[in-house]
């Protein structure tokens, strides 16, 4: 099958990779619920932050050596027929299932903020409806949106984390490790699996219109959205000290913080309006990837005609998965190991199978 000729730009793939990571904060934060120690939460996602090079960095190495070829294409040349189709699917699962979990999230964020008396599935088919909408329109269309969107959402973010200065207290960070590294090793774990949906990166590389930029415009992305999320981690203990776990939308708790000159407050708005804009983007993206990853998985031509049923599928899935909140974050937690080793472990295999295959071209020239 031929690549479609979509492509997107470095700035793109930095709002990509952005919108990606940034939406389990913006909403729920499962590292929270799964950190010992709330003064803890920022070492945790810092060092979320670094092991997920150990994500980036082999998958952008596989895309500069498979250059006009996704993730799904490759495997197969790597790992044959098979074995390769059986990795694809492997990860369009896993797409779809993270498609799903932000239909969840999204609908469960506005049911629990703002409309409680309103059906979850209201807004999760809207939700649905919106990213299956833009996906259909192409990597291009995400991308631009996605841009776009970036601004809005990360200039919300700088205001959550800076604006509840007045309720801050430095000494709400204290002690640190006061119990060692121990139970560091849960919220980590929880923290790396959100990181762990840069596999996506697999799909997006062949479509940058200058491949070689990829490890520099990764690596912006990585520094700029890890920056963010410990800085969020670091307000978030400041502000809400201990009780911060108690919180079940956390990034909506700091925006009700929010105090200024007696001017600037009740501004929640502004934090829905993140949710949605960043949702949508990432929802799109992932019924995208799951949609071109089917079609390359059996031979197709027009991943566009897949989009909707799976939206459908994403939106069922999201309800027959979770069945309320809580349930819903204990799932994300205790899912946490399985996911990284999967991932990990699909990683290695064609990160190994590239080295092998390489011994066996260069013996087989001699």
């Amino acid at each position: 099958m031929s690549m479609p000729s979509e492509k997107v730009n470095g700035a793109q793939l930095i709002s990509l990779i952005h919108m990606i990571r940034i939406v389990p904060v913006t909403i729920v934060f499962p590292t929270l619920l799964a950190v010992q120690m709330v003064q803890d939460l920022w070492i945790a996602t810092l060092a979320g932050a670094v092991l997920a090079l150990l994500i980036i960095i082999p998958l952008v190495f596989l895309g500069l050596k498979f250059p006009e070829h996704t993730v799904i294409q490759y495997s197969e040349t790597i790992l044959g027929n098979l074995p390769g189709k059986v990795v694809g699917l492997i990860l369009v699962i896993y797409w779809l299932k993270i498609a799903a979990d932000v239909i969840y999230a999204i609908g469960d964020a506005f049911t629990l903020a703002v409309m409680p008396e309103t059906p979850i599935w209201v807004f999760t088919t809207i939700i649905a409806f919106m990213g299956a909408y833009t996906a259909r329109h192409g990597l291009e269309v995400i991308g631009r949106i996605s841009f776009n969107f970036m601004a809005i959402v990360v200039l919300v973010g700088i205001m959550v984390i800076v604006l509840p200065f007045e309720a801050a207290k430095v000494k709400n960070l204290l002690p640190v490790l006061e119990n060692g590294l121990e139970p560091l090793i849960k919220p980590v774990l929880v923290n790396l699996s959100f990181w762990a949906q840069l596999v996506v990166i697999g799909m997006l590389l062949p479509h940058l219109n200058r491949i070689r930029d990829s490890v520099r415009f990764s690596g912006y992305a990585l520094l700029i959205t890890g920056t963010l999320i410990v800085l969020f981690s670091i307000t978030l203990t400041v502000v809400f000290g201990v009780t911060a776990k108690d919180l079940s939308l956390p990034a909506y708790s700091l925006v009700r913080m929010i105090r200024v000159a007696r001017f600037l407050e009740r501004i929640e708005i502004i934090i829905l309006i993140s949710w949605t804009l960043a949702a949508a983007a990432k929802l799109a993206l992932m019924l995208w990837a799951g949609s071109l990853g089917l079609v390359q998985i059996f031979g197709s031509s027009n991943y566009s005609a897949l989009v909707y049923p799976l939206g459908i599928v994403c939106i069922i899935a999201a309800h027959l998965l979770h069945d309320n909140h809580m349930e819903y974050m204990s799932t994300l937690v205790q899912s946490a190991p399985f996911i990284v080793v999967t991932v990990a472990a699909l990683i290695i295999i064609l990160a190994f199978g590239w080295l092998v295959r390489r011994g066996s071209d260069s013996t087989g020239g001699i």
